[in-house]
């Protein structure tokens, strides 16, 4: 005999064996009842639930009919018995499982399930089915008794394998509350949530979908992970922490992606009659599972996002881009000079913004300071860089004894949510300027080697006198007046006073044309920028190229429309480029490869930068081909 029908076999006689000796336990059984329930009562399209018809107080019922449902797909699955003795009384209940999967979305109800056992007409309550899009959370599981039963619980059904869409989700959070600025850095996070009992083996970097923003995150750093619930079901949050950034104009959508390769359960195909009897059947179809690596793309929900632009009124001139809430403080050393020693004068700039933007003005040379280039480092706060110090340092020297110190000097940036602009003013540096001791400091002969009888101040210094030298004598003939090369001599004067006098009332015209001073003063800021990015080049600097490239397109477009270069946005200079949409997508480019870099700190395109730096030049040149033509 067979294990399956041995089995049966014992079964069926030991039940036989207890109803002969209590004879009187199925006068004792509980009155014929019926319940039906779903599990899980929410699912979404493509999923599968339970249905589960227990019939108590009896020891066979015929399988129920379900009555036809609209956009429902049900499927006897098969039937267990079980029955028990309790202080002399035996129960016994009869369960009938069914597979149901929705096609459609909605509110479907399954109508009462209605029988006819043992004499007796029973019904049960209607069934009430929430079907939904795959892609939200699903809600968690929920264990409920049937109702009247006081045994123990029926056999458990076989658990649905979860859908991919609900294997994971994604969200945007740490938006702020209000509209965003075009060039303002605001932290987010984006939050992947995956399913506990999910395996996931490879994940890659989120991302945005569209162009109306860029989006960086820290180099190198891993994404943090915690164990939370949503609904009542167990997930792991992997956060990513980046920066947000618009760069462009109006309503712009916001939406994030991520695609994560995972070990998702899937329902293996039924075989029917494995062992000829619907209660091994139906047991052993629980287990029918198996895992199956499969890449799963994953979208966030859509969001919008009104972007505005700075506003042009009551912008300052030492306005330069940024954006945020800023302190400056500022100091000079040292503090005791003498006329043309060095100063070392220093700005300090702190808060949280967009630090790249920032600008300094330095001190301007004059009459009564001679200064150099200023030079400027950044000490990131945070992962982001969007909160640290930015300081900047430039070496002055004064030429007057009689000056007071460094006088104030400003910085201007624009509050997102103040919606204005902020100007901010360094408090004057006084210092003590003394006149240089013994005549002109660093002009002669130092003191220690002249002669004692010299007459040369030991202590000071003195100008080297002048070494005569009459050279060979030799004489003429005629007097030298009358001499050609004389008379031409006579000339060279009054050809060098025509050329001065020329010379000096062209500087003033030029002086007077404003087109013309900022043109030469644009080719001379172009020609550094030119120069750092050349550096940038040989020490594969990606972030010093990029800002300078973005500079040197702000004074070449400042140069022919006016206006101050470094307060020039990228929606503005392609306002400009309309009839060059070349050169409109190369700007493009230029700025957002420079946001990234500022704010990831990606590295990844020092080999390419030879290629970006004849991009840049192409987008020179087509402006200045413009201006020519």
């Amino acid at each position: 005999m067979k294990p399956v029908r041995l089995l049966r076999f014992s079964a069926s006689a030991l039940l036989f064996v207890a109803l002969l000796a209590s004879p009187g336990l199925a006068r004792g059984q509980a009155t014929p009842s019926l319940d039906a329930r779903l599990e899980p009562p929410e699912i979404a399209v493509g999923q599968e639930a339970r249905l589960v018809v227990t019939i108590t107080g009896v020891q066979s019922a015929p399988v129920p009919q379900i009555p036809a449902v609209d956009g429902l797909g049900i499927r006897h699955l098969g039937q267990t018995m079980s029955m028990q003795f309790v202080n002399g009384a035996m129960s016994s209940e009869v369960i009938h499982n069914f597979s149901v999967r929705p096609e459609r979305t909605g509110q479907l109800t399954i109508p009462a399930v209605r029988m006819h056992v043992a004499g007796q007409s029973l019904s049960s309550a209607p069934i009430h089915l929430s079907v939904y899009q795959p892609g939200r959370v699903p809600p968690a599981p929920r264990a409920t008794a049937p109702r009247g039963k006081s045994g123990p619980e029926p056999a458990p059904a076989a658990p649905a394998a979860p859908d991919e869409a609900q294997v994971a989700l994604l969200e945007i959070s740490g938006l702020p509350a209000r509209e965003l600025f075009i060039g303002e850095v605001v932290p987010i996070e984006l939050r992947l949530f995956v399913r506990e009992g999910t395996q996931v083996t490879q994940a890659s970097p989120p991302e945005l979908v569209g162009d109306g923003f860029t989006l960086s995150r820290p180099a190198n750093q891993e994404p943090k992970q915690t164990i939370v619930r949503r609904g009542g079901v167990r997930y792991t949050e992997v956060s990513f922490p980046a920066a947000l950034s618009p760069i462009t104009t109006g309503d712009i959508p916001l939406l994030a992606s991520i695609e994560i390769t995972a070990r998702v359960p899937k329902r293996l195909p039924r075989q029917r009659g494995r062992f000829g009897d619907p209660f091994f059947d139906s047991f052993f179809d629980s287990f029918s599972y198996h895992a199956v690596e499969e890449k799963i793309p994953i979208r966030s929900d859509r969001k919008s996002l009104h972007v505005a632009a700075l506003p042009e009124n009551g912008r300052p001139a030492s306005f330069s881009g940024g954006i945020g809430r800023f302190t400056i403080s500022a100091s000079a050393e040292p503090h005791d000079v003498f006329v043309g020693d060095p100063v070392t004068f220093t700005a300090a700039i702190s808060g949280e913004g967009n630090f790249d933007r920032l600008e300094w003005v330095p001190l301007d040379g004059s009459a009564s300071w001679k200064t150099y280039d200023a030079s400027a480092r950044f000490e990131k706060k945070d992962d982001l860089g969007i909160r640290g110090v930015k300081t900047f340092e430039q070496a002055v020297m004064p030429l007057r004894a009689d000056l007071e110190g460094i006088p104030a000097r400003e910085l201007s940036y624009f509050d997102p949510k103040a919606r204005r602009y902020v100007t901010l003013r360094t408090e004057p540096i006084g210092l003590q300027i003394s006149a240089t001791p013994g005549g002109l400091r660093h002009a002669g002969v130092p003191a220690g080697a002249a002669s004692a009888g010299s007459g040369v101040d030991v202590d000071g210094y003195e100008i080297a006198p002048n070494k005569i030298d009459l050279g060979r004598i030799r004489s003429g003939f005629g007097p030298v007046a009358l001499q050609p090369w004389f008379l031409a001599l006579q000339a060279l004067p009054l050809f060098g006073l025509a050329a001065t006098l020329w010379w000096t009332r062209r500087r003033r015209l030029l002086a007077g044309d404003e087109a013309h001073v900022r043109d030469r003063a644009a080719q001379r800021e172009l020609r550094v920028q030119l120069g750092r990015m050349d550096e940038a080049i040989r020490a594969r600097d990606v972030g010093a190229f990029f800002d300078a490239a973005r500079r040197a397109i702000q004074e070449r477009v400042a140069a022919q429309s006016g206006g101050v270069a470094s307060s020039l946005t990228r929606p503005e200079i392609e306002q400009r480029l309309t009839d060059r949409p070349e050169a409109q997508a190369a700007v493009r480019a230029i700025f957002e490869a420079a946001d990234a870099i500022a704010y990831g700190g990606q590295a990844d395109a020092a080999g390419q930068l030879g290629e970006w730096k004849r991009k840049v030049e192409s987008v020179l040149a087509e402006i200045a081909s413009r201006r020519q033509r």
